[in-house]
C-alpha cells in the first residue's frame, strides 16, 4: 500500500485500536528503529542538525514560547515533553497519557496558552468502526488539568485499511477563538470499502470534511448524517481527501495539503475557503477519477502503479456515485516550480516537469505545513511557507514515489495571488534533502523543527532577518544646484523605505531625484523598514546662494549659480568661461573680462 504519514502511522487494523502502551514499552519499541539517511542542505545558509533522539515515533510537535518547551505525541495518544534550555534538548518525560482522554488514534494536536486540542478516533476493532474525538486540556496556574469534550461524531464505519485517514489536521482560526478540523477519507479514490459487517460503503457523511470548531465548544455531538451536518452549521469546506496538515499564511488564509490516493495524480495544497468544495473523489489533484466513468479500463490507465493491480481497488464501476448536482469545484493551488512539479503523461505513461502542476509530484505525502507568519526569515524566505514530505519510504523512489522526485525534503512554498483563477499559484524550492518518514514541523524564530518515525526530532536553522541600518548618499546636479540624487545604501535587507526631504515633501522610492524650490539647508531623513524593526538616519544637504567669484580665471571654466551670480573678477585674455544662472549674473565693481566669456541667464528653472 501507498506509505502515505497517517496511514502508517499505526492505522493498520492491528495498530489503530491497539491498547495503551507505557512510556517504557514505547523506549523498548524505538530501539529497533534505525534511520537510512542523513539530511543535507541543498541552498546555502542553512544548516540542519540531530536535535533531539526520543523513545517514541512522534506524530506532531508544538512549542509553547512561554516556557521554550517542545511537546510531541505519537498515535496511541501520549504526549510528552521536552524542555530547551540553552538551545540544548532536555529530558523527554510523558506529560500525560492517552488514559486522561478519550482519544485511542491521536493524529492532531495544537497547542495555544496553555491549551492544548487533541484530535483523532476511538476506534473499535470488534465492529471495525469508531467516531471522531476532539478534546481541550487547559493547563491550570497549579498544574492541575482540566479536559473538555469538545466533540464527538456518531459512530461510523472504518474501512480497515491504510488509507483511512480519520480525523487528522487542525489548526486555530486566525482570532484564536476557533479550531478548523479535517475530517479524512476512509477511501482511496471513492471505491466500495468494506470490512468486517460493513458492506457496500464508501464515503459516508462524516468523512472528507473540514469543521470549524469554537474553542468554548462542550459536548457537541455531530450526526453521521449529510442534512444534520449542513444544519450545525460546523460544516467549513468539503471534498477534501486528507487534509492531514492546515496552516494560515502571514495574511490569515487558511491552506491545508494532502496525498492523493494510489494512483499516479498530483498530491494537493488547497487554499480552504467556506461553503466550498474540493472535488474528492471525482477531482484529484486536478484529475478527474476515472472510475466514476464507465467503461472503465484499468488496465489501459497509464497512472496507475503496476502492483496496484494486485489488489483490486481500480475496477469498472457503474455505480460509482454522481457528482453533486450545482456544485463547482475548487481546483488546487498551481505548482509553478521549480521543483516537486514531476507529473506522469496519461497518454504515454512517461514522467515530465509541468509548467504548472497541481500540485506536488504523486506519492510525495506531504506533511508539516508552517508558515514565517512572524517574518523572522531572511529573504528570499521571509513570508513563505514550508512543507515536508514524508516519502520516500525505504530510500529515493521506495514504495510509489517517482525516482523522478527524490522526495525525502524540506520545500519552501512561495505563495501568489492570481486574480484571474482567484486562486494562489505556489513556487515550490527543495531546501533540504536526504529525510525519510518526516511526520510534522513547528518554526520557532528561524528553527523548524521536524519530527520522524524513527524517533528524531531535526534543527533545520534558517538565515535569521535583522533589523536593517539605513544609510544613504545625497549628489548635487552640476547642472541644477536645487536638484539632488540620493542613492540607498541600507542594509539588513529592508522593504520599505520612507524619505522626508526637510521641506514637507515625502517619498518612498528606493532611490529618488529631487529638486527644491528654495534655497538654504535642509535635513534629509531616510527611514527604512522590515519586519524586525525601523531605523533612521540623516544629512543635512546645503543650496548656497548667491554664487560670489571673486579669483582670477584663465582657462576653460564652466560656473554654475542657483538664481543669480555675483562677480567681481578678471577673466583674462584667452579664456573660455561659461556663466550660468537662473535668474541674473551681477558683474560688481571690479568686473573684466576678454574675449571667450558667456553669460547664460534662464528665467524660472534649472539649467539642463
Amino acid at each position: 500500500m501507498k506509505p502515505i504519514l497517517l496511514l502508517l502511522l499505526l492505522f493498520v487494523l492491528k495498530n489503530s485500536f491497539a491498547q495503551e502502551k507505557t512510556h517504557k514499552e514505547y523506549q523498548e519499541q524505538s530501539k529497533n528503529l534505525t534511520s537510512i539517511s542523513l539530511p543535507t542542505p541543498i541552498k546555502p545558509n542553512i544548516t540542519v542538525s540531530l536535535f533531539k533522539t526520543l523513545n517514541h515515533q512522534p506524530v506532531r510537535i508544538v512549542h509553547d514560547p512561554f516556557t521554550n518547551t517542545l511537546y510531541t505525541c505519537n498515535t496511541d495518544g501520549w504526549v510528552f515533553k521536552i524542555p530547551i534550555v540553552n538551545g540544548v534538548a532536555g529530558s523527554e518525560t510523558g506529560f500525560f497519557p492517552p488514559s486522561e482522554h478519550h482519544i485511542t488514534h491521536l493524529q492532531g494536536m495544537v497547542y495555544y496558552n496553555n491549551t492544548f486540542i487533541l484530535v483523532g478516533n476511538h476506534n473499535n476493532s470488534a465492529n471495525f468502526d469508531g467516531y471522531g474525538v476532539v478534546e481541550k486540556c487547559v493547563i491550570q496556574p497549579n498544574g492541575t488539568r482540566q479536559w473538555t469534550t469538545m466533540l464527538t461524531t456518531a459512530v461510523y464505519p472504518s474501512s480497515g485499511t491504510l488509507f483511512d485517514h480519520a480525523f487528522a489536521g487542525i489548526c486555530f482560526s486566525k482570532n484564536k477563538d476557533s479550531v478548523y478540523v479535517a475530517s479524512g477519507s476512509r477511501t482511496d479514490h471513492g471505491e466500495v470499502k468494506n470490512s468486517g459487517s460493513y458492506t457496500g460503503f464508501r464515503e459516508v457523511p462524516l468523512t472528507t470534511k473540514i469543521f470549524r470548531i469554537p474553542l468554548t465548544a462542550n459536548g457537541i455531538f455531530l450526526q453521521n448524517n449529510e442534512t444534520s451536518l449542513d444544519a450545525s452549521g460546523y460544516v467549513f469546506a468539503k471534498g477534501v481527501r486528507n487534509e492531514f496538515d492546515l496552516a494560515l499564511s502571514g495574511d490569515k488564509k487558511l491552506f491545508g495539503i494532502e496525498n492523493s490516493g494510489d494512483r499516479d495524480d498530483p498530491e494537493e495544497m488547497n487554499w480552504i475557503r467556506q461553503n466550498k468544495h474540493f472535488g474528492f473523489p471525482w477531482r484529484m489533484g486536478g484529475n478527474d477519477t476515472p472510475m466514476q466513468y464507465t467503461p472503465y479500463v484499468p488496465s489501459q490507465d497509464k497512472l496507475i502503479p503496476v502492483n496496484e493491480y494486485e489488489i483490486n481497488s481500480f475496477y469498472n464501476d457503474p455505480n460509482y456515485p454522481s457528482r453533486p448536482a450545482g456544485v463547482t469545484f475548487i481546483e488546487p493551488v498551481k505548482n509553478l516550480g521549480p521543483d516537486a512539479n514531476w507529473v506522469r503523461n496519461p497518454t504515454t505513461g512517461a514522467m515530465f516537469q509541468a509548467t504548472e502542476a497541481t500540485t506536488f509530484t504523486s506519492h510525495r505525502s506531504p506533511v508539516g505545513l508552517v508558515f514565517d507568519v512572524d517574518s523572522t526569515l531572511q529573504m528570499p524566505y521571509t513570508g513563505s511557507g514550508f512543507m515536508l514530505s514524508y516519502s520516500p519510504e525505504n530510500g529515493s523512489g521506495g514504495g510509489y514515489s517517482p525516482p523522478e522526485d527524490l522526495a525525502g525534503d524540506l520545500c519552501q512554498l512561495r505563495l501568489v495571488y492570481d486574480p484571474i483563477t482567484i486562486n494562489y499559484k505556489v513556487n515550490v524550492t527543495r531546501l533540504v534533502g536526504g529525510f525519510n518518514k518526516l511526520t510534522d514541523a513547528e518554526k520557532v524564530g528561524n528553527l523548524i523543527y521536524a519530527t520522524d518515525l524513527f524517533g528524531s526530532i531535526w534543527k533545520i536553522t534558517m538565515p535569521l532577518l535583522v533589523a536593517p541600518i539605513a544609510n544613504f548618499t545625497a549628489t548635487q546636479d552640476d547642472n541644477c544646484l536645487k536638484k539632488f540624487s540620493f542613492q540607498n545604501q541600507s542594509v539588513n535587507e529592508p522593504m520599505t523605505y520612507l524619505w522626508n526631504f526637510g521641506d514637507g515633501t515625502t517619498s518612498t522610492e528606493t532611490n529618488p531625484t529631487y529638486q527644491y524650490v528654495n534655497i538654504g539647508n535642509y535635513t534629509v531623513t531616510l527611514t527604512a523598514r522590515n519586519p524586525q524593526g525601523s531605523i533612521s538616519t540623516n544629512k543635512i544637504v546645503s543650496i548656497q546662494n548667491p554664487l560670489l567669484i571673486t579669483a582670477p580665471i584663465t582657462g576653460t571654466v564652466n560656473y554654475i549659480g542657483v538664481d543669480r551670480i555675483q562677480a567681481n573678477n578678471i577673466i583674462y585674455s584667452g579664456a573660455n568661461v561659461l556663466y550660468k544662472a537662473n535668474k541674473y549674473i551681477l558683474m560688481n565693481p571690479g568686473f573684466r573680462a576678454n574675449s571667450g566669456a558667456k553669460f547664460l541667464v534662464l528665467i524660472g528653472g534649472c539649467v539642463n
